[in-house]
C-alpha cells in the first residue's frame, strides 16, 4: 500500500504530476461516463424518434470508453515508473551484512525480479487503482442517489457494511497465509535462478540440467497452487457484490414505501441499467484491489531511510578491523595473504564495509570480473576523453560487443577503469587481476601506482610484496 516511503519516492522522482493528472483524469473520465449514459439512456428511449444529435451521443460515449482505457494506460505507466523507483532505490540502498552473505544472491535474484513485479503488479498497481475508481464508484453512485432517491442511500451504506464485514471476516486470514507463502516459494524460485546463472557452465554440458529443471518445475508447481488460491480469493468479491445487490434488490421490492425500481420512468431505467453497467466492474476491480493488496504485505521492502549519502564527511584514516591496524594516509597499499578459505576475501569486504561507513566510495573487484553494465550503459555513462584514453592504455578500446562475453581478463581490466573514472576512494582487488598475463598486469599495476588511492590487494598468485615494497603486509 502507498505510504510514506512511496510518497517520498514520488516526490523524488517527479511523480507528483502523474498522479496529480491521474486524479484529474479520474473525475473528467466520471463525469464522461455519467454524460454519456443519460444521452444513450435518451436515445434509446426515445429509438423512435431519433434526432441529429446521434452524433453527438456517439462522440459522447466513444470519448468516455476512450478516457477510460487512457486512464487504465496511465495506471499502468504510472505504477511501473514508481515500481521501477523502489527497485533503484533498493539497489543504491544495497549494504555490505556479513551474517546476510550466505543468502544475499538468492535474495537479491528473486527481489529484483519476481518480486518487484509482484509488488508493483499486485501492490502499488491495486493501491493507484484504487484511488481511481474509488472516485468514479463514488462519483456514480453519489449522482444516482441523488437522481432516483435519498432512501437509497440507507441501502447503499448497509450494504457497504455487511460487505465489509462479511469480506474482511472470510478472507483476512487466507490473504496472509497467501501473502507468506507467495514470498516463500517466489524466493526459492529466485534462488534456483541464481543457481542456473552462476553454474550455467556446468549445465549447459551435464546432465546435471535434468535435476535442475525437475526441481524447477516442482516449486512452480507449487507457486501455481498458491496463485490459484489467490486467483479464486480475488473472483470470490465478485459473488459476495452479486448476493447483496439482489438482497438490496428483493428488499425493496418487497418494502412497504413505494419501490424504487416500480416508480422509474423508462429513461431513467435504461439510466440506471447503462451506470450500473459501466460502475459494476469499477466496484468488482476495487475490492479485488483491496484483496490483492491484503495479499502482498511482504512482497518488497520499502525501508529506504538509510540510503548512503555520498558525501566524504569523515577523513579519518585509520581503520581497525579484528588485530588489522591500517592508517591508509601513513601507508596507501595493504597486502593481503594466507592460505585458501582463511578469510582473506571476508576480511576485505570489512574493509571495504568501514571505508562505507565513512561515506567513501570503494572499487571492489574480485576473480569473476562481472561487469553489471551493458555496452549502451557504458556509452551512455562513461562519454569522456579520459575513459577513452585509459580504455586505450589498458588495451580493450577496440572491443565493440557486450562486455558479457569478453574474456575474464578484460573484463577485469575495464573494472579497473570504471572505478577509476567513477572516481572511487579506494579500490580492492580481491583476485582481481588473477587473469592478466605478466604484460597486462604490469600495465594496470603501473597505472594504479600513478592513482593516489588507498588499494587494498589479495592474491594467490601475484607476489604484490615485491612489487610494493612499501606496502603494509598483512598475513592470515
Amino acid at each position: 500500500m502507498l505510504n510514506a516511503e512511496l510518497f517520498r519516492l514520488i516526490a523524488k522522482y517527479n511523480l507528483r504530476l502523474a498522479f496529480t493528472f491521474l486524479i484529474v483524469l479520474s473525475l473528467i473520465t466520471t463525469a464522461s461516463i455519467i454524460l454519456s449514459a443519460h444521452l444513450v439512456a435518451e436515445a434509446l428511449s426515445s429509438l423512435d424518434e431519433l434526432s441529429t444529435d446521434v452524433f453527438f451521443v456517439i462522440i459522447i460515449y466513444l470519448l468516455a470508453n476512450f478516457l477510460t482505457l487512457i486512464l487504465e494506460f496511465l495506471t499502468q505507466k504510472t505504477t511501473a515508473d514508481l515500481a521501477g523507483a523502489v527497485g533503484s532505490e533498493y539497489i543504491k540502498s544495497l549494504v555490505y551484512e556479513r551474517d546476510k552473505e550466505e543468502n544475499i544472491q538468492s535474495e537479491l535474484a528473486a527481489k529484483l525480479t519476481t518480486q518487484i513485479e509482484r509488488f508493483r503488479g499486485e501492490n502499488v498497481l491495486p493501491a493507484i487503482s484504487l484511488i481511481v475508481r474509488s472516485i468514479i464508484v463514488l462519483g456514480g453512485f453519489c449522482y444516482i442517489v441523488f437522481l432516483v432517491d435519498q432512501r437509497i442511500l440507507f441501502l447503499m451504506a448497509v450494504s457497504v457494511i455487511l460487505f465489509a464485514a462479511s469480506y474482511l471476516l472470510i478472507i483476512s486470514r487466507a490473504a496472509l497465509y497467501i501473502d507468506r507463502h507467495l514470498t516463500r516459494t517466489l524466493s526459492t524460485l529466485g534462488a534456483i535462478v541464481e543457481r542456473i546463472i552462476k553454474a550455467r557452465s556446468i549445465i549447459f554440458f551435464s546432465d546435471i540440467k535434468n535435476i535442475i529443471g525437475t526441481n524447477f518445475q516442482r516449486d512452480y508447481h507449487q507457486y501455481g497452487l498458491v496463485r490459484g488460491m489467490s486467483g479464486a480469493l480475488n473472483l470470490f468479491p465478485r459473488q459476495l457484490i452479486e448476493l447483496i445487490i439482489i438482497g438490496v434488490a428483493v428488499y425493496d421490492y418487497h418494502s412497504e414505501s413505494q419501490s424504487i425500481f416500480k416508480t422509474l420512468e423508462a429513461e431513467n431505467a435504461v439510466f440506471l441499467s447503462l451506470i450500473a453497467y459501466k460502475l459494476y466492474p469499477q466496484v468488482t476491480m476495487l475490492i479485488k484491489n483491496i484483496t490483492t493488496i491484503m495479499m502482498t504485505k511482504t512482497a518488497f521492502p520499502i525501508e529506504f531511510s538509510n540510503i548512503n549519502n555520498t558525501s566524504n564527511t569523515n577523513f579519518e584514516s585509520s581503520i581497525q578491523v579484528g588485530d588489522l591496524h591500517w592508517d591508509f594516509h601513513e601507508n596507501r597499499v595493504l597486502v593481503i595473504s594466507g592460505e585458501s578459505g582463511c578469510g582473506k576475501s571476508s576480511l576485505a569486504k570489512e574493509i571495504a564495509n568501514e571505508f562505507n561507513r565513512r561515506f567513501l566510495n570503494v572499487g571492489f573487484i574480485d576473480s569473476n570480473g562481472f561487469v553489471p553494465l551493458s555496452l549502451d550503459d557504458l556509452d551512455r555513462e562513461f562519454s569522456s576523453e579520459t575513459f577513452d584514453q585509459l580504455k586505450k592504455e589498458l588495451g580493450i578500446n577496440l572491443l565493440d560487443t557486450d562486455p558479457s562475453v569478453w574474456s575474464n581478463g578484460q573484463r577485469q581490466r575495464l573494472l579497473v577503469v570504471i572505478c577509476l573514472e567513477m572516481g572511487v576512494d579506494a579500490i580492492v582487488l580481491d583476485e582481481g587481476l588473477a587473469a592478466l598475463g605478466e604484460k597486462d598486469l604490469d600495465i594496470v599495476l603501473n597505472l594504479l601506482k600513478r592513482i593516489n588511492i588507498p588499494l587494498i590487494l589479495i592474491s594467490h598468485h601475484i607476489d604484490f610484496g615485491s612489487r610494493y615494497p612499501e606496502a603494509q603486509l598483512y598475513s592470515m
